[in-house]
């Protein structure tokens, strides 16, 4: 599945509250980030990462020839 020419990876790993899964993986007290990569509804991010059209994540990450990330 291809995304538009004007949406990156970057821009696709946002959670719904807008931050940075980058962002989100940096926690005070060196919280694992498994338990870090939660929005505020509590769905985990593998979940929350999804494309504008509803395309998970693990489709999304492929390069223009369909070889995965």
């Amino acid at each position: 599945m291809m995304t538009d020419d004007s949406t990156s990876d970057e821009d696709c790993m946002i959670t719904v509250n807008s931050t940075p899964v980058k962002d989100c993986m940096m926690t005070e007290a060196s919280t694992p980030v498994e338990d870090c990569m939660m929005i505020e509804d509590y769905t985990m991010v593998k979940d929350c990462m999804m494309t504008e059209d509803s395309t998970p994540v693990e489709d999304f990450m492929k390069t223009q020839d369909s070889t995965p990330v």
